[in-house]
């Protein structure tokens, strides 16, 4: 990624976007059994380095663009050392500019214990993280293999997020593998008493060529051909371990 170019900002009109959108890294070093990342874009990272960070930063801003831009990560902080260093040349280059721009990310649940890194996030004018929180029961996140959400408290890192001028956008998942009766209003419950300001639910979608396809393939519990790529109101493509209903 240190040879990819600055985008072609300039063939599109600002003004049909409401969001811009950057990417500073391509890859995660996790590998959740149902994320697809992995599989499309590995668990080494690559970079681009922080000069060319700040120079598509300074197109959108030369061409007019004042407002939201979303760093596009599969995960800001996959590599910590990357993302201070484009963090401590993105402060003072908006200061410099009088903050033309609000920032919003994802990023894995480790951002929860490092008040640094936040304070650095809500000094360049970050105003949300997308969060995979997925379920809060932790048998289900250790069979998914999000074993990120279990080294710590998941209620003290994301009320450590939310208490410090980062809104959660907190994400959760539907139809896991052993979820029993009653997982919705957990992630209600969850979500209450955290006080998260932006829930997203989704059904369960097993994507092609991650270890959760491969092994409903197996299991010959994959309904093929109805996959859509869209979260919502598409039904299963799957035979979950409880009844749809």
């Amino acid at each position: 990624m240190t040879i990819s170019p600055v985008p072609r900002f300039d063939l599109i009109r600002l003004d049909d976007y409401v969001t811009m959108g950057i990417q500073t890294s391509r890859g995660c070093p996790f590998d959740c059994e149902f994320c697809d990342i992995v599989s499309l874009y590995g668990r080494t990272p690559r970079y681009k380095d922080p000069g060319q960070v700040i120079a598509e930063l300074e197109t959108l801003y030369r061409l007019g663009w004042r407002g939201v831009v979303l760093i596009s990560d599969d995960n800001f902080i996959g590599n910590q050392d990357h993302a201070r260093a484009i963090l401590n040349r993105l402060i003072p280059w908006m200061q410099a500019h009088g903050e033309p721009f609000s920032f919003w990310t994802q990023a894995s649940m480790n951002l929860g214990q490092d008040r640094e890194m936040i304070d650095l996030m809500t000094a360049a004018n970050f105003a949300f993280v997308f969060l995979g929180v997925e379920t809060p029961a932790p048998e289900l996140l250790r069979a998914a293999g999000k074993f990120q959400n279990l080294r710590n408290s998941l209620k003290d890192s994301l009320a450590t997020i939310n208490a410090n001028g980062l809104n959660l956008i907190a994400s959760f998942i539907i139809g896991f593998d052993g979820e029993q009766r009653g997982a919705m209003n957990c992630i209600v419950e969850f979500a209450e008493e955290l006080a998260i300001p932006i829930v997203m639910i989704n059904i369960l979608q097993p994507l092609p060529n991650t270890r959760l396809w491969q092994r409903l393939e197996k299991a010959g519990r994959l309904l093929h051909g109805k996959t859509s790529g869209d979260f919502y109101g598409m039904g299963f493509n799957y035979l979950p371990t409880r009844p749809q209903e």
